[in-house]
């Protein structure tokens, strides 16, 4: 074996090793959050609050460990690209350097959906367009969405709760619903601020359904909650359809 492949599966192996300890975070993150148990409104505040610092906590922990990891392993894998003379290899080590841009690139769109700047300086509506023109790289095959430039009044922390409760809706059909077609529109009725989506993937009502092993839906429904936000599922003709509902007032006087 060539010094060049001793190099690249080396470290390969350390990339590995490095996802395998984030992954392993994550899971025990995860069981932390999952300690948390709601019981009354101000349970559910607290139970957002909890979530909101862990994740952040561990977004911040991830994005500095794993991009030090990204630069040393694409520094010495570049080194080995220069002096590797094997196509294979060659083609191994670009394939490496683009995943490695890839996860960088998907650590800062979690760090932005954590808490986006754009949420306080252009409002809750055009943050949430931002998450949906993010997720058109995705494997969903069409997003259309249509944000209307209504200005949504409320104190920060109740629109930040009102954005993750959309982002975590709208993640979990990204990476659940096995959709081809998802179409998302929202605007303010009076002091009614309404999302619609619907898609054509899985039929799953998440407003119901809940699952011991992860806590996103267990998140969204401590968030309709705490908004004291309504919440409509149908499924018609192949197609889910989602609504929330909540007062703008409310956002304002929690």
């Amino acid at each position: 074996m060539s010094a060049d492949h001793m190099i690249f599966l080396f470290f390969g192996a350390v990339a590995l090793t490095a996802m395998v300890i984030v992954v392993v975070h994550a899971k025990r993150s995860a069981d932390n959050i999952m300690e948390v148990h709601v019981t009354n409104d101000e349970g559910v505040f607290e139970f957002i609050q909890i979530q909101q610092d862990e994740l952040r906590r561990f977004a911040n922990n991830l994005h500095n460990d794993t991009s030090t990891w990204i630069t040393l392993t694409k520094s010495e894998l570049n080194n080995a690209l220069k002096k590797n003379n094997n196509p294979e290899c060659e083609k191994a080590i670009k394939n490496a350097l683009y995943n490695f841009s890839k996860l960088n690139e998907s650590i800062n769109l979690s760090l932005q959906e954590s808490c986006p700047r754009s949420l306080s300086e252009k409002g809750l509506f055009y943050a949430c367009s931002e998450l949906c023109k993010a997720a058109k790289i995705s494997e969903v095959a069409e997003i259309t969405y249509t944000f209307k430039p209504d200005k949504i009044n409320g104190k920060p922390e109740a629109l930040h709760c009102a954005y993750r409760l959309f982002s975590e809706l709208f993640n979990n059909l990204i990476k659940h619903s096995d959709a081809r077609k998802l179409n998302i529109s929202a605007e303010k009725t009076g002091n009614v601020v309404g999302f619609i989506i619907k898609h054509d993937g899985k039929k799953f009502n998440p407003f119901t359904e809940t699952h011991k092993q992860g806590y996103g839906l267990n998140s969204l429904h401590a968030r309709c909650k705490w908004l004291q936000a309504s919440t409509r599922y149908t499924y018609e003709n192949g197609e889910n359809i989602l609504e929330i509902e909540f007062d703008e007032n409310y956002l304002t006087n929690v």
